[in-house]
Protein backbone atom coordinates (compact mmCIF):
# COMPACT_ATOMS: atom_id res chain seq x y z
CA UNK A 1 0.00 0.00 0.00
CA UNK A 2 1.62 3.43 -1.18
CA UNK A 3 0.12 4.67 2.32
CA UNK A 4 2.49 2.96 4.49
CA UNK A 5 5.90 3.69 3.81
CA UNK A 6 9.39 2.70 5.57
CA UNK A 7 12.59 4.39 5.06
CA UNK A 8 16.08 3.64 6.40
CA UNK A 9 17.64 6.55 7.47
CA UNK A 10 21.75 6.67 8.05
CA UNK A 11 21.14 7.47 11.97
CA UNK A 12 20.13 4.03 12.76
CA UNK A 13 16.52 4.01 12.65
CA UNK A 14 13.99 2.52 10.52
CA UNK A 15 10.88 5.30 9.99
CA UNK A 16 7.38 3.68 9.80
CA UNK A 17 5.27 6.63 7.86
CA UNK A 18 0.96 6.22 7.28
CA UNK A 19 -1.28 8.78 5.90
CA UNK A 20 -1.10 10.62 8.18
CA UNK A 21 2.70 11.57 8.72
CA UNK A 22 5.22 9.45 10.52
CA UNK A 23 3.99 6.65 12.82
CA UNK A 24 6.65 4.92 15.39
CA UNK A 25 10.60 4.76 14.75
CA UNK A 26 13.02 1.40 15.38
CA UNK A 27 16.33 1.23 16.10
CA UNK A 28 18.65 -0.85 14.28
CA UNK A 29 21.75 -2.43 17.03
CA UNK A 30 24.03 -1.12 13.37
CA UNK A 31 23.94 1.38 10.50
CA UNK A 32 21.61 -0.01 8.05
CA UNK A 33 23.24 -0.04 4.09
CA UNK A 34 20.04 -1.82 2.09
CA UNK A 35 16.70 -3.26 2.49
CA UNK A 36 13.67 -4.76 1.30
CA UNK A 37 9.98 -5.97 2.22
CA UNK A 38 9.05 -9.58 2.14
CA UNK A 39 5.53 -9.66 1.50
CA UNK A 40 4.90 -13.24 2.02
CA UNK A 41 5.71 -13.43 6.03
CA UNK A 42 5.46 -9.09 6.24
CA UNK A 43 8.74 -8.19 7.29
CA UNK A 44 11.86 -5.99 6.78
CA UNK A 45 14.91 -7.51 5.76
CA UNK A 46 17.98 -4.69 6.29
CA UNK A 47 21.60 -5.04 5.31
CA UNK A 48 24.16 -3.65 7.97
CA UNK A 49 27.57 -2.83 8.53
CA UNK A 50 27.61 -6.34 10.52
CA UNK A 51 27.61 -9.66 10.06
CA UNK A 52 23.77 -9.73 10.58
CA UNK A 53 20.69 -9.00 8.49
CA UNK A 54 18.03 -7.95 10.49
CA UNK A 55 14.83 -9.26 9.94
CA UNK A 56 11.45 -6.60 11.63
CA UNK A 57 8.35 -8.37 11.55
CA UNK A 58 5.91 -5.83 10.97
CA UNK A 59 2.79 -7.79 11.59
CA UNK A 60 4.14 -8.58 15.74
CA UNK A 61 6.46 -5.02 15.87
CA UNK A 62 9.42 -7.87 16.96
CA UNK A 63 13.05 -8.36 15.65
CA UNK A 64 12.96 -12.05 14.51
CA UNK A 65 16.33 -13.91 14.69
CA UNK A 66 18.66 -12.29 11.84
CA UNK A 67 20.77 -13.95 9.21
CA UNK A 68 24.28 -14.78 9.70
CA UNK A 69 26.32 -14.08 6.50
CA UNK A 70 30.35 -14.53 6.59
CA UNK A 71 31.33 -10.97 5.71
CA UNK A 72 33.06 -9.40 8.80
CA UNK A 73 32.78 -5.94 7.59
CA UNK A 74 28.90 -5.80 6.42
CA UNK A 75 26.45 -6.37 3.51
CA UNK A 76 26.26 -3.88 0.78
CA UNK A 77 23.16 -5.30 -0.75
CA UNK A 78 20.34 -7.65 -0.58
CA UNK A 79 17.59 -8.64 -2.89
CA UNK A 80 14.52 -11.34 -2.89
CA UNK A 81 13.01 -13.20 -5.73
CA UNK A 82 8.96 -13.57 -5.41
CA UNK A 83 8.76 -16.94 -6.50
CA UNK A 84 10.88 -18.81 -4.82
CA UNK A 85 11.44 -16.26 -2.20
CA UNK A 86 15.53 -17.15 -1.89
CA UNK A 87 17.32 -13.99 -0.20
CA UNK A 88 20.65 -12.76 -1.89
CA UNK A 89 23.14 -10.61 -0.26
CA UNK A 90 26.52 -8.89 -1.37
CA UNK A 91 29.45 -8.28 1.37
CA UNK A 92 32.47 -6.35 1.38
CA UNK A 93 34.35 -9.52 1.24
CA UNK A 94 33.15 -10.30 -2.56
CA UNK A 95 30.96 -13.28 -1.83
CA UNK A 96 27.31 -13.06 -2.40
CA UNK A 97 24.91 -15.22 0.10
CA UNK A 98 21.99 -16.73 -0.66
CA UNK A 99 19.42 -17.56 1.80
CA UNK A 100 15.97 -19.62 2.77
CA UNK A 101 13.46 -17.56 4.86
CA UNK A 102 12.73 -20.83 6.90
CA UNK A 103 16.30 -21.11 8.26
CA UNK A 104 18.85 -18.31 9.47
CA UNK A 105 21.78 -19.68 8.26
CA UNK A 106 23.21 -19.45 4.20
CA UNK A 107 22.50 -22.28 1.49
CA UNK A 108 24.73 -21.31 -1.32
CA UNK A 109 27.67 -18.96 -1.77
CA UNK A 110 29.13 -17.38 -4.97
CA UNK A 111 32.81 -16.13 -4.39
CA UNK A 112 33.22 -12.94 -7.34
CA UNK A 113 36.12 -12.09 -6.20
CA UNK A 114 37.90 -15.23 -7.65
CA UNK A 115 36.52 -14.39 -10.78
CA UNK A 116 36.51 -10.76 -11.62
CA UNK A 117 38.75 -9.53 -9.12
CA UNK A 118 36.58 -6.97 -7.42
CA UNK A 119 36.94 -6.29 -3.31
CA UNK A 120 33.32 -5.81 -2.53
CA UNK A 121 29.72 -6.61 -4.24
CA UNK A 122 27.82 -3.05 -4.38
CA UNK A 123 24.23 -3.59 -6.47
CA UNK A 124 22.21 -7.49 -6.32
CA UNK A 125 19.12 -8.25 -8.44
CA UNK A 126 16.78 -10.98 -9.33
CA UNK A 127 15.37 -10.59 -12.54
CA UNK A 128 11.46 -11.24 -11.90
CA UNK A 129 10.40 -12.51 -15.74
CA UNK A 130 13.08 -15.34 -15.29
CA UNK A 131 12.97 -17.32 -12.20
CA UNK A 132 16.63 -18.59 -12.01
CA UNK A 133 18.73 -15.31 -13.64
CA UNK A 134 20.11 -12.58 -11.00
CA UNK A 135 22.72 -9.57 -11.71
CA UNK A 136 25.75 -8.72 -9.17
CA UNK A 137 27.61 -5.49 -9.49
CA UNK A 138 31.03 -4.80 -8.47
CA UNK A 139 32.81 -1.99 -6.98
CA UNK A 140 34.81 -2.00 -10.16
CA UNK A 141 32.04 -1.20 -12.42
CA UNK A 142 31.37 -4.78 -14.06
CA UNK A 143 28.01 -6.79 -13.91
CA UNK A 144 27.77 -9.92 -14.41
CA UNK A 145 24.71 -12.53 -15.26
CA UNK A 146 24.43 -15.61 -13.28
CA UNK A 147 22.17 -18.86 -13.35
CA UNK A 148 21.32 -19.06 -9.84
CA UNK A 149 22.28 -23.00 -10.22
CA UNK A 150 25.49 -22.51 -11.86
CA UNK A 151 29.19 -20.37 -10.07
CA UNK A 152 30.25 -19.45 -14.25
CA UNK A 153 28.38 -16.39 -15.46
CA UNK A 154 26.10 -16.01 -18.52
CA UNK A 155 27.81 -13.00 -19.30
CA UNK A 156 30.49 -9.61 -18.07
CA UNK A 157 29.36 -6.34 -19.15
CA UNK A 158 31.89 -3.53 -18.46
CA UNK A 159 30.97 0.17 -17.64
CA UNK A 160 34.79 1.40 -18.76
CA UNK A 161 34.69 3.98 -15.72
CA UNK A 162 35.70 1.96 -13.05
CA UNK A 163 32.72 3.07 -10.77
CA UNK A 164 30.96 1.27 -7.98
CA UNK A 165 27.81 -0.15 -9.71
CA UNK A 166 24.84 1.59 -7.53
CA UNK A 167 21.74 -0.03 -8.63
CA UNK A 168 20.85 -2.87 -11.29
CA UNK A 169 17.52 -3.00 -12.37
CA UNK A 170 15.39 -5.50 -15.01
CA UNK A 171 13.03 -4.12 -17.74
CA UNK A 172 11.89 -6.28 -20.84
CA UNK A 173 14.61 -7.47 -22.51
CA UNK A 174 16.68 -4.88 -21.35
CA UNK A 175 19.10 -4.52 -18.03
CA UNK A 176 19.53 -1.14 -16.55
CA UNK A 177 22.70 -0.42 -14.86
CA UNK A 178 23.92 2.65 -13.14
CA UNK A 179 26.62 3.73 -11.33
CA UNK A 180 27.92 7.48 -10.81
CA UNK A 181 28.58 8.92 -14.03
CA UNK A 182 26.15 7.13 -16.29
CA UNK A 183 23.06 4.83 -16.49
CA UNK A 184 23.59 1.94 -19.19
CA UNK A 185 20.56 0.11 -21.15
CA UNK A 186 21.65 -3.02 -22.75
CA UNK A 187 20.41 -6.54 -24.04
CA UNK A 188 20.72 -9.01 -20.63
CA UNK A 189 21.20 -11.68 -23.39
CA UNK A 190 23.61 -10.51 -25.19
CA UNK A 191 25.00 -7.17 -23.91
CA UNK A 192 24.41 -5.02 -26.78
CA UNK A 193 23.97 -1.53 -25.74
CA UNK A 194 20.97 0.29 -26.33
CA UNK A 195 20.97 3.11 -24.94
CA UNK A 196 23.04 5.24 -22.06
CA UNK A 197 22.34 8.25 -20.32
CA UNK A 198 24.90 10.19 -18.47
CA UNK A 199 24.63 13.43 -15.82
CA UNK A 200 26.30 15.91 -14.95
CA UNK A 201 26.05 15.23 -11.44
CA UNK A 202 26.37 11.82 -9.68
CA UNK A 203 24.13 9.40 -9.88
CA UNK A 204 22.31 7.93 -6.61
CA UNK A 205 19.36 6.16 -7.88
CA UNK A 206 17.38 5.18 -10.43
CA UNK A 207 13.29 3.94 -10.30
CA UNK A 208 11.38 2.12 -13.13
CA UNK A 209 7.93 2.57 -13.66
CA UNK A 210 6.81 -1.65 -13.88
CA UNK A 211 6.05 -2.62 -17.77
CA UNK A 212 6.90 1.66 -18.75
CA UNK A 213 9.47 2.76 -20.33
CA UNK A 214 9.29 5.95 -17.61
CA UNK A 215 12.06 6.21 -15.41
CA UNK A 216 13.48 8.53 -12.76
CA UNK A 217 17.15 9.66 -12.11
CA UNK A 218 17.57 10.52 -8.01
CA UNK A 219 21.20 12.80 -8.65
CA UNK A 220 23.30 14.79 -6.28
CA UNK A 221 20.86 18.00 -7.13
CA UNK A 222 17.33 19.39 -5.89
CA UNK A 223 15.44 17.91 -9.15
CA UNK A 224 14.71 14.16 -10.05
CA UNK A 225 15.58 13.49 -13.33
CA UNK A 226 12.66 11.69 -15.73
CA UNK A 227 13.48 10.10 -18.71
CA UNK A 228 10.92 8.62 -21.02
CA UNK A 229 12.13 5.94 -23.36
CA UNK A 230 9.62 3.85 -25.94
CA UNK A 231 11.76 1.01 -26.65
CA UNK A 232 11.16 0.08 -22.93
CA UNK A 233 7.76 0.11 -23.15
CA UNK A 234 4.04 2.46 -23.18
CA UNK A 235 3.53 5.11 -21.19
CA UNK A 236 1.49 4.89 -17.23
CA UNK A 237 -2.27 5.33 -17.95
CA UNK A 238 -1.57 8.16 -15.73
CA UNK A 239 0.50 9.85 -18.39
CA UNK A 240 -0.86 8.26 -21.56
CA UNK A 241 -0.33 11.52 -23.36
CA UNK A 242 3.31 10.89 -23.43
CA UNK A 243 2.67 8.47 -26.33
CA UNK A 244 1.10 10.85 -28.63
CA UNK A 245 4.01 13.58 -28.22
CA UNK A 246 6.46 10.72 -29.27
CA UNK A 247 4.59 9.99 -31.95
CA UNK A 248 5.10 13.06 -33.30
CA UNK A 249 8.60 13.30 -32.94
CA UNK A 250 9.38 9.87 -33.84
CA UNK A 251 11.75 10.25 -37.22
CA UNK A 252 11.68 7.57 -39.62
CA UNK A 253 14.68 5.69 -40.04
CA UNK A 254 14.15 4.59 -43.55
CA UNK A 255 16.24 6.54 -46.03
CA UNK A 256 14.21 9.11 -47.99
CA UNK A 257 13.65 7.87 -51.86
CA UNK A 258 15.02 11.62 -53.02
CA UNK A 259 18.21 12.06 -50.84
CA UNK A 260 20.68 11.12 -53.77
CA UNK A 261 18.83 13.05 -55.77
CA UNK A 262 18.74 16.69 -57.66
CA UNK A 263 16.00 18.43 -58.48
CA UNK A 264 16.10 19.96 -62.26
CA UNK A 265 13.23 21.94 -63.80
CA UNK A 266 12.03 21.83 -67.79
CA UNK A 267 13.82 24.42 -68.99
CA UNK A 268 17.47 23.61 -67.37
CA UNK A 269 16.78 19.81 -68.86
CA UNK A 270 16.12 21.62 -72.42
CA UNK A 271 19.35 23.84 -71.75
CA UNK A 272 21.50 20.49 -71.62
CA UNK A 273 19.96 18.88 -74.33
CA UNK A 274 18.14 16.11 -72.23
CA UNK A 275 14.68 15.84 -73.45
CA UNK A 276 15.40 12.56 -74.60
CA UNK A 277 15.76 11.04 -71.16
CA UNK A 278 11.85 12.10 -70.11
CA UNK A 279 10.04 9.19 -69.06
CA UNK A 280 12.97 6.99 -68.82
CA UNK A 281 14.31 5.86 -65.35
CA UNK A 282 17.04 8.26 -65.03
CA UNK A 283 14.28 10.94 -64.36
CA UNK A 284 11.29 11.01 -61.96
CA UNK A 285 8.62 13.22 -62.53
CA UNK A 286 8.20 15.59 -59.85
CA UNK A 287 5.80 18.63 -59.93
CA UNK A 288 6.91 21.31 -62.07
CA UNK A 289 9.76 19.20 -63.07
CA UNK A 290 12.31 16.32 -62.51
CA UNK A 291 14.64 14.30 -60.13
CA UNK A 292 17.75 13.36 -61.50
CA UNK A 293 20.57 11.17 -59.80
CA UNK A 294 22.94 13.56 -58.25
CA UNK A 295 25.93 11.77 -59.96
CA UNK A 296 24.40 12.19 -63.48
CA UNK A 297 23.51 15.87 -62.49
CA UNK A 298 27.45 16.87 -62.03
CA UNK A 299 28.58 15.07 -64.89
CA UNK A 300 26.30 16.95 -67.31
CA UNK A 301 26.60 20.29 -65.73
CA UNK A 302 30.96 19.78 -65.65
CA UNK A 303 30.33 18.96 -69.98
CA UNK A 304 27.56 22.08 -70.13
CA UNK A 305 29.90 24.09 -68.29
CA UNK A 306 33.26 23.36 -68.50
CA UNK A 307 34.95 26.70 -67.26
CA UNK A 308 32.48 26.02 -64.19
CA UNK A 309 35.19 25.30 -61.86
CA UNK A 310 37.69 27.83 -63.03
CA UNK A 311 34.94 30.99 -62.31
CA UNK A 312 34.20 28.83 -58.81
CA UNK A 313 37.90 29.43 -57.60
CA UNK A 314 38.09 32.93 -58.91
CA UNK A 315 34.91 33.64 -56.91
CA UNK A 316 36.47 32.19 -53.60
CA UNK A 317 39.49 33.85 -54.32
CA UNK A 318 37.95 36.89 -54.93
CA UNK A 319 35.60 36.42 -51.15
CA UNK A 320 39.05 36.06 -49.53
CA UNK A 321 40.79 39.00 -50.92
CA UNK A 322 37.80 40.82 -49.91
CA UNK A 323 37.56 39.65 -46.43
CA UNK A 324 41.20 40.06 -46.00
CA UNK A 325 40.65 43.86 -47.06
CA UNK A 326 38.26 44.09 -45.11
CA UNK A 327 40.25 43.58 -42.24
CA UNK A 328 43.31 46.08 -42.86
CA UNK A 329 43.33 49.39 -41.44
CA UNK A 330 42.26 52.00 -44.63
CA UNK A 331 43.04 55.52 -44.69
CA UNK A 332 39.68 57.29 -45.41
CA UNK A 333 39.89 60.29 -47.70
CA UNK A 334 37.69 63.28 -47.00
CA UNK A 335 35.51 63.70 -50.32
CA UNK A 336 35.89 67.08 -52.23
CA UNK A 337 33.75 69.98 -51.02
CA UNK A 338 32.61 70.84 -54.75
CA UNK A 339 31.41 69.08 -57.48
CA UNK A 340 31.53 65.48 -55.10
CA UNK A 341 29.30 64.35 -58.03
CA UNK A 342 31.65 64.51 -60.80
CA UNK A 343 35.21 63.95 -59.24
CA UNK A 344 33.69 60.39 -58.07
CA UNK A 345 33.12 59.73 -61.66
CA UNK A 346 35.11 61.76 -64.14
CA UNK A 347 37.68 63.44 -61.96
CA UNK A 348 39.22 61.25 -60.27
CA UNK A 349 42.86 61.38 -62.12
CA UNK A 350 42.75 65.00 -61.36
CA UNK A 351 42.89 64.59 -57.33
CA UNK A 352 46.69 64.85 -57.26
CA UNK A 353 46.71 67.94 -59.86
CA UNK A 354 47.23 71.38 -58.61
CA UNK A 355 46.41 73.18 -61.21
CA UNK A 356 43.00 71.32 -60.76
CA UNK A 357 42.45 72.20 -57.21
CA UNK A 358 40.48 74.65 -57.43
CA UNK A 359 37.32 72.46 -58.99
CA UNK A 360 37.30 70.20 -55.93
CA UNK A 361 37.73 73.58 -53.40
CA UNK A 362 36.03 77.03 -55.01
CA UNK A 363 32.11 77.33 -55.21
CA UNK A 364 32.96 79.25 -58.02
CA UNK A 365 34.03 75.98 -60.07
CA UNK A 366 30.37 73.97 -59.45
CA UNK A 367 28.59 72.17 -61.97
CA UNK A 368 24.58 71.63 -61.86
CA UNK A 369 23.55 69.47 -64.67
CA UNK A 370 20.14 70.53 -64.09
CA UNK A 371 21.20 74.14 -65.32
CA UNK A 372 20.13 75.94 -68.22
CA UNK A 373 23.74 76.25 -69.59
CA UNK A 374 24.89 72.81 -69.02
CA UNK A 375 21.68 71.29 -70.56
CA UNK A 376 22.65 73.70 -73.78
CA UNK A 377 26.55 73.05 -73.74
CA UNK A 378 25.23 69.71 -73.99
CA UNK A 379 22.85 69.94 -76.79
CA UNK A 380 25.52 71.92 -79.43
CA UNK A 381 27.97 69.16 -78.66
CA UNK A 382 25.38 66.36 -79.24
CA UNK A 383 24.76 68.55 -82.87
CA UNK A 384 28.05 68.92 -83.62
CA UNK A 385 28.81 65.87 -83.51
CA UNK A 386 30.32 65.31 -80.52
CA UNK A 387 30.42 62.68 -77.81
CA UNK A 388 27.41 64.22 -75.44
CA UNK A 389 27.65 64.01 -71.83
CA UNK A 390 25.32 61.07 -70.28
CA UNK A 391 22.22 62.31 -68.67
CA UNK A 392 22.80 62.86 -64.40
CA UNK A 393 19.17 61.57 -63.49
CA UNK A 394 20.42 60.46 -60.33
CA UNK A 395 22.48 63.72 -59.22
CA UNK A 396 21.16 65.36 -55.95
CA UNK A 397 21.99 68.78 -55.50
CA UNK A 398 23.43 68.92 -51.90
CA UNK A 399 22.00 71.58 -49.71
CA UNK A 400 24.08 74.25 -48.70
CA UNK A 401 25.01 75.06 -45.46
CA UNK A 402 25.17 78.82 -44.29
CA UNK A 403 26.70 79.94 -41.82
CA UNK A 404 24.55 81.45 -39.13
CA UNK A 405 25.64 85.56 -38.73
CA UNK A 406 26.51 86.30 -35.27
CA UNK A 407 24.25 89.30 -34.10
CA UNK A 408 26.19 91.70 -32.38
CA UNK A 409 24.66 93.53 -29.15
CA UNK A 410 23.70 97.19 -30.11
CA UNK A 411 25.78 99.74 -29.63
CA UNK A 412 25.30 102.95 -27.89
CA UNK A 413 24.08 105.69 -30.13
CA UNK A 414 26.85 108.72 -29.31
CA UNK A 415 29.57 106.72 -31.90
CA UNK A 416 27.45 105.45 -34.19
CA UNK A 417 28.32 108.49 -36.57
CA UNK A 418 32.16 108.31 -35.59
CA UNK A 419 32.16 104.65 -36.32
CA UNK A 420 29.73 105.14 -39.55
CA UNK A 421 32.93 107.88 -40.61
CA UNK A 422 35.54 105.04 -39.24
CA UNK A 423 33.98 102.79 -41.50
CA UNK A 424 33.42 104.93 -44.39
CA UNK A 425 37.67 105.75 -44.15
CA UNK A 426 37.91 102.53 -43.99
CA UNK A 427 36.63 101.36 -47.34
CA UNK A 428 38.18 104.31 -49.23
CA UNK A 429 41.58 102.99 -48.47
CA UNK A 430 40.49 99.72 -49.67
CA UNK A 431 39.08 101.29 -52.79
CA UNK A 432 42.12 103.11 -53.82
CA UNK A 433 44.56 100.18 -52.99
CA UNK A 434 42.67 97.99 -55.31
CA UNK A 435 42.46 100.28 -58.20
CA UNK A 436 46.47 101.65 -57.56
CA UNK A 437 47.04 98.12 -57.97
CA UNK A 438 45.40 97.57 -61.01
CA UNK A 439 47.03 100.69 -62.66
CA UNK A 440 50.07 98.76 -61.71
CA UNK A 441 49.13 95.93 -63.52
CA UNK A 442 47.66 97.38 -66.33
CA UNK A 443 50.09 97.79 -69.25
CA UNK A 444 50.75 101.13 -70.34
CA UNK A 445 49.64 101.79 -73.98
CA UNK A 446 51.07 104.59 -76.16
CA UNK A 447 48.01 107.16 -77.37
CA UNK A 448 50.59 108.98 -80.00
CA UNK A 449 51.00 105.61 -81.85
CA UNK A 450 47.24 105.08 -82.48
CA UNK A 451 45.90 106.97 -85.07
CA UNK A 452 42.77 109.32 -84.82
CA UNK A 453 41.33 107.98 -88.05
CA UNK A 454 41.24 104.42 -87.01
CA UNK A 455 38.89 102.35 -84.19
CA UNK A 456 41.53 101.97 -82.25
CA UNK A 457 41.63 105.27 -80.44
CA UNK A 458 39.94 103.98 -77.56
CA UNK A 459 41.96 104.43 -73.89
CA UNK A 460 41.03 102.22 -71.12
CA UNK A 461 42.08 103.36 -67.52
CA UNK A 462 41.48 102.03 -64.49
CA UNK A 463 41.92 105.69 -63.12
CA UNK A 464 39.73 106.68 -60.30
CA UNK A 465 37.05 109.86 -61.68
CA UNK A 466 38.84 112.83 -59.88
CA UNK A 467 42.85 111.85 -61.21
CA UNK A 468 40.92 111.45 -64.72
CA UNK A 469 39.47 114.67 -65.14
CA UNK A 470 43.09 116.34 -64.22
CA UNK A 471 44.87 114.34 -66.96
CA UNK A 472 42.51 115.55 -69.62
CA UNK A 473 42.97 119.20 -68.60
CA UNK A 474 46.47 119.19 -69.04
CA UNK A 475 46.28 117.75 -72.43
CA UNK A 476 44.35 120.00 -73.46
Amino acid sequence: DYKKLALLQNDRYIELHAQYGSHYKVRLPKFGRDMIYDRSSAELYTAASGRDIYRLNLSTGQFQESFRSSAKEGNNCIDQHPDHLLVAAGGDNGIVECFDVRDTKSVGQLNIKKQVGANAVTSIRFDRSETMKVAVGTDSGVVLMYDIRSSTPLLVKDHQYELPIRDIKFQGDYCVSTDNRICKIWNKDDGKPYVNLESEHSINHVTLVPNSGLMFLAEQKDKVEIYYIPGLGVAPFWCSFLDNLTEELEQDDQSVIYDDYKFITRQELESFGMNKLIGTPYLRAYMHGFFMDARLYRKVFDMANPYGYKEYVQERIKKKREEQQASRITHKKKAPKVNKFFTERYLQDLKDDDRFGAMMNKDEFEIDPNSEEFKRNNRQANENGEEPLETFEDYVEEPKVTPKKKTLPPRPASNTKLQKSVSLNRREKRLKSSLASRVKTQPKINARRVSKGTSRNLEFSFVPESQKKNTQSRRN
